[in-house]
């Protein structure tokens, strides 16, 4: 079965954003898209939209399904709750082989310990799995390690 997607931009304003990431605002271009999913290229499918926008400072991506208008018509400081940003492929599969591979404590720390360098403070639920990942993982570490000195 092939799906190409076909990715378009449908519009684009300039907007004042309060970065979820870094906490700190900046002028940005809010950048509107369609995305269409097509069978064998020829057949729509699947059809979203997505405003996405590129914070200056720290460069986080956030996205947001909220039209332009709307965000428009918003204050700054509502903005940044109707943004979340982006996780890469790379920091969610820490976290889920991470807590896949829990009972293999040092195994387990190192995927966390480097989740945790990576993860973005404002991406509450990756990062909330990380900090509780963390103790687990040093728990079981340590469940490895103290038997052997008895």
């Amino acid at each position: 079965m092939q799906i190409h997607e076909e990715r378009r931009l449908i519009g684009n304003a300039e907007i004042q954003f309060d970065c979820p990431s870094c906490d700190k605002s900046s002028a940005t271009d809010a950048l509107r898209f369609e995305t269409r999913d097509k069978f064998l290229g020829l057949v729509t499918v699947w059809k979203t939209y997505e405003t996405a926008v590129k914070c200056p400072q720290c460069e986080a991506t956030c996205r947001t399904t909220t039209d332009l208008d709307e965000l428009l018509s918003l204050r700054p400081e509502e903005r940044a709750s109707r943004f979340r940003v982006r996780i890469g492929l790379v920091e969610k599969f820490l976290v889920i082989v991470g807590w896949l591979f829990f009972f293999v404590g040092p195994v387990s720390l190192a995927l966390f310990i480097a989740a945790w360098i990576m993860v973005p403070k404002a991406a509450k639920g990756w990062r909330r799995a990380t900090m509780i990942g963390l103790p687990v993982s040093v728990v079981f570490t340590l469940l490895m390690i103290v038997p052997q000195f008895f």
